[in-house]
């Protein structure tokens, strides 16, 4: 939609430039009249810009809510794993995603590291490749 208003919008302005080109060569009651003609297309024009930010605005609003949606949903996935975590004492994540099925594994990773950067979980197996990562509630 908003490709057809901005298409619509740029084929008045190309009309309008034309009909100015054109209106050097007409008599007087001919240039009145394409003026009442240049009044009514920038009229036209400006409805048309005014329905354009309309609808930017309308997508940003959307776009806004749907950012928000996403990071409440975040919080909530990491409240969620946060308990698993106090819950069963140490836990790995794959055993954290079994128990919230409905996320990816990669949801419950991205909240694992969200967890670690802000302190409250750190990983307990000592780490290293090939090991299944393990963590629990930060002893700080």
């Amino acid at each position: 939609m908003l490709e057809l208003l901005t298409k619509l919008l740029l084929e008045m302005q190309g009309g309008e430039s034309k009909k100015r080109e054109d209106g050097e060569n007409l008599s007087d009651s001919q240039s009145t009249n394409e003026t009442t003609e240049d009044k009514t297309t920038n009229s036209s024009s400006q409805a048309a810009l005014r329905l354009l930010d309309l609808v930017i605005k309308e997508k940003e609003s959307r776009l806004r809510a749907k950012r928000e949606k996403q990071r409440q949903e975040e919080a909530e996935l990491r409240r969620l794993v946060l308990s698993c975590i106090r819950e069963n004492g140490k836990i790995g994540w794959k055993d954290i995603a079994h128990m919230t099925d409905e996320n990816t594994a990669e949801d419950i990773k991205r909240a694992i590291r969200a967890l670690r950067r802000k302190g409250l979980i750190e990983r307990v197996d000592g780490g290293g490749k090939g090991v299944s990562a393990v963590y629990d509630i930060c002893s700080r």
